[in-house]
């Protein structure tokens, strides 16, 4: 069942135009007013291009290309793992507590954990994401927690807490330290 004055397009593809075409069978004029009118789209925003060629002679003809920047995924993004003895070694003394060493959290084209060559940096042009370190000590161990927090245009968001634990404790500095990527 539909309703009446509602239409649902086919998903639109690359190059495709939105037109309204209407025949005015009348004699008088005709004002037709759009209302109530709305775009879905998974696309995050449109990036304009205008083009002009020029060939030998001096004749020139422009264009415009619409792009349109489509949404990711959120369920693509992976964190990275523990460095905990169980998901991976603890981390050794020598080595870095950065995430430019422990990990980022980083977008999978493919949805494919399991391939890494389409694993990239989580688009800013995409996600806002942050992490905190916040440091816990038990009687067994000094632990990093490093929360990772990454949202998407839509304000869905996905966390999750790394686990850092050294192999010698007096590698942290244990202050709480904040990453944030270039967007508020």
């Amino acid at each position: 069942m539909t309703n009446a004055g509602f239409y649902r397009s086919p998903l639109l593809q690359a190059g495709d135009v939105f037109t309204i075409q209407m025949e005015n069978t009348s004699k008088n004029h005709l004002d037709v007013q759009l209302s109530g009118f709305q775009f879905i789209t998974n696309a995050t925003r449109v990036v304009e291009r205008h083009w002009t060629v020029i060939d030998d002679k001096g004749n020139t003809a422009q264009t415009t290309q619409f792009i349109a920047v489509e949404t990711l995924p959120l369920d693509q993004v992976i964190f990275p793992e523990n460095l905990d003895g169980q998901a991976a070694p603890l981390l050794k003394t020598n080595e870095s507590k950065e995430p430019s060493y422990t990990g980022f959290p980083v977008f999978d084209a493919d949805g494919n954990n399991l391939t890494m060559h389409d694993q990239f940096p989580v688009p800013d042009c995409a996600f806002r994401w942050n992490g905190k370190t916040n440091f816990k000590r038990t009687s067994l161990a000094t632990l990093s927690l490093r929360r990772w927090s990454v949202a998407d245009a839509n304000g869905n968001i996905r966390e999750h807490t790394q686990v850092i634990r050294p192999q010698n404790a007096s590698v942290f500095n244990l202050k709480s330290k904040y990453y944030l990527n270039n967007l508020p």
